[in-house]
């Protein structure tokens, strides 16, 4: 079933089911104005898609961003949130054609993957990280899963993923004049300044933080 966007994709599950959006809402265990907003394309995301997907037993990567079908093809099966952010249960691999990205540590792949909307992908290729330590910034604690676009050149105050003397972490990138500067989020830390000698990865584009321990 092919839709082009999420509101479309709800209706169009919520008529499969013979729904209203009151009975969704009973049955995902969020306000219906929450389910409304989707549907009236007045918010395009929503941290309880994976329970939305779960009371209409439909596939969740197919709510999130059309990728497959909208119905299982085996036994009905539920994915909890992290499952599903992770990509465990779903495609425990890197497969481009549906989202999928593999998550890297500092030792190489982990065997995990993140289902990443069509959208962060951009012009460019991305890579998807597991912050071992915690950055200095609250929004990224450690164990986050962050996806960075490789080729995209960083903007003022873009998060970034950088190598520096091997170690690598979250920087906010500062545009100073034809200088760039990294900011670790401790005002303690004076500010790097971006030489060769130092590796961006990549623009941070996406961020879970699901993974908190």
């Amino acid at each position: 079933m092919k839709t082009s966007n999420l509101a479309e994709r709800l209706k169009a599950a919520m008529s499969a089911r013979n729904m209203s959006q009151a009975s969704l809402a009973e049955a995902a265990g969020i306000a219906q104005p929450s389910v409304w907003k989707i549907t009236s394309g007045r918010t395009q995301s929503s941290k309880k898609l994976v329970d939305i997907a779960n009371a209409l037993k439909v596939r969740p990567e197919w709510l999130l961003n059309g990728s497959g079908d909208m119905d299982y093809q085996t036994s009905s099966v539920s994915y909890g949130e992290e499952d599903f952010l992770a990509g465990k249960n779903i495609l425990n691999q890197d497969d481009r054609n549906y989202g999928i990205v593999s998550i890297h540590d500092d030792n190489g792949i982990t065997g995990d993957s993140i289902l990443v909307p069509d959208e962060v992908f951009g012009a460019g290729d991305v890579l998807a990280f597991r912050m071992k330590h915690p950055s200095g910034f609250n929004e990224i604690p450690q164990g986050s899963i962050i996806v960075v676009n490789t080729t995209e050149k960083p903007g003022n105050e873009d998060y970034v993923y950088v190598n520096v003397n091997g170690t690598h972490s979250v920087y906010k990138f500062l545009s100073k004049g034809n200088s760039g500067y990294l900011d670790s989020g401790d005002s303690r830390i004076p500010l790097l300044a971006v030489t060769d000698e130092i590796n961006i990865v990549g623009v941070v584009v996406f961020l879970s933080r699901f993974f908190r321990k």
